[in-house]
């Protein structure tokens, strides 16, 4: 990873209590908190990890809710350099 791509990557999983909580399940349980932060959709208004939701995407940052489609995993975001 770049600096800039590690920089947006720390925004997107910090500041978030939801998204927090969950990654820390997932690592208390041994799963890799890289792999399931990089395998979770992204919050198209705010650029942080958003949790799956009845069909939807909520982000807990900022409370918006969109439908899967669209909106994209963290990993896509990255690579395709959509990041601000």
């Amino acid at each position: 990873m770049t600096p800039q791509e590690e920089r947006f990557f720390k925004h997107a999983i910090t500041n978030d209590p939801l998204a927090a909580w969950f990654l820390e399940n997932q690592f208390m349980h041994g799963q890799s908190v890289m792999r399931h932060a990089a395998n979770s959709y992204i919050c198209p208004r705010c650029e942080a990890i958003a949790l799956v939701h009845m069909g939807g995407v909520l982000c807990g940052r900022c409370g918006t809710f969109v439908p899967k489609e669209k909106t994209h995993k963290l990993k896509q975001h990255i690579e395709g350099g959509f990041f601000r």
